[in-house]
């Protein structure tokens, strides 16, 4: 039996024609060096004015909800919240502080509290958490897009894990940004 060079010839051939061709489709400029900062258009946008360059002529966002939370952990919404029956003297959870905007339902800030953090009462029938949200709170920039009201969710979840839902109770209300003086309650049976 005669062995012939064709099959390896044939797959040498087709590696050095698809290598060629990647190489067509690559860009035809050269790389070049950049010296000195980035463009404005490469630089993420910063809600204080400046950019993490330095740089405030550049371009960004300015306080879209025109008063509080101007400043990095500036409060936007903030209050009390009161647990009542069971809460009150729940030893594991988490307490979750939700802002989604009013019309679209559009998650925009979230706040997760342990139980503990909650202060219970002289006589131990309540417990009070001083809560706020700022604009660190953020979901991935929706909060450079706050309205001025967003719909404040309150929830315990006895796992603290904001995705089950098993035994959770919550409680909501709509808030105009800006609210430092929420009072809120909880209540779970006992």
């Amino acid at each position: 039996m005669e062995q012939t060079l064709r099959p390896r010839f044939g797959f040498t051939y087709s590696l050095l024609i698809i290598l060629g061709l990647g190489g067509l489709g690559a860009c035809g400029d050269a790389p070049q060096h950049l010296s000195g900062p980035p463009p404005a258009a490469h630089l993420p946008a910063s809600p204080h004015g400046v950019t993490p360059t330095g740089a405030e002529d550049q371009v960004a966002l300015a306080n879209p909800h025109g008063g509080t939370g101007e400043e990095p952990g500036e409060p936007l919404y903030g209050g009390t919240l009161l647990l009542e029956g069971s809460l009150a003297t729940a030893e594991t959870g988490g307490i979750f502080i939700i802002g989604r905007q009013v019309e679209s339902g559009v998650l925009t800030l979230v706040r997760k509290y342990e139980i503990a953090e909650a202060l219970p009462s002289e006589d131990g029938t309540v417990r009070m958490l001083e809560f706020s949200l700022d604009n660190t709170h953020g979901m991935g920039g929706a909060s450079a897009a706050l309205a001025q009201e967003i719909q404040l969710v309150v929830r315990f979840d006895p796992d603290g894990l904001v995705e089950s839902k098993e035994g959770q109770v919550e409680e909501s209300q709509v808030v105009a940004t800006g609210t430092l003086d929420l009072e809120m309650t909880l209540s779970a049976g006992d």
